[in-house]
């Protein structure tokens, strides 16, 4: 089984849903080094290498079975890599192992400089999200 670190659109029910069948326990973390920014010109955000100060902030999706694990890998477009991080649990708990989409470096060129911003996401873009993968909602 394996977890998985969401910190863009699969941190909310009504992608995720569509995306992946069944529910599995999270929690929210952090991924230190990283920095979640807009794709260039898109609604949705990407995640990349950043300065040792950097916090991703996410979710851990805990025992992804392989069947949801191909269903994510189907959903997030093929320029990510998969790679394991160290998810750092809000609970103080401690870290997780887990994996993640990055952008690699050599299509950094898809990324904007604009911080992506989760909540105004929700808010103001979930809609034509929905529309642009030509869900119904």
């Amino acid at each position: 089984m394996t977890n998985l670190f969401a910190y863009g659109t699969l941190m909310f029910p009504e992608v995720w849903e569509r995306v992946v069948d069944g529910r599995y326990r999270q929690a929210p973390a952090t991924v230190r080094g990283m920095q979640v920014v807009r794709a260039a010109g898109k609604l949705y955000p990407v995640m990349m290498a950043g300065a040792a100060k950097d916090v991703a902030r996410g979710i851990v999706i805990y025992n992804l079975s392989a069947e949801a694990l191909a269903a994510l890998d189907r959903y997030e477009a093929s320029f990510y890599d998969r790679v394991e991080v160290a998810a750092i649990l809000d609970d103080g708990s401690g870290a997780v192992g887990a994996q993640t989409y990055l952008l690699p470096q050599n299509h950094r060129q898809l990324a904007s400089a604009e911080a992506w911003d989760a909540e105004a996401f929700q808010r103001d873009s979930m809609g034509d999200y929905f529309r642009y993968l030509g869900w119904e909602r």
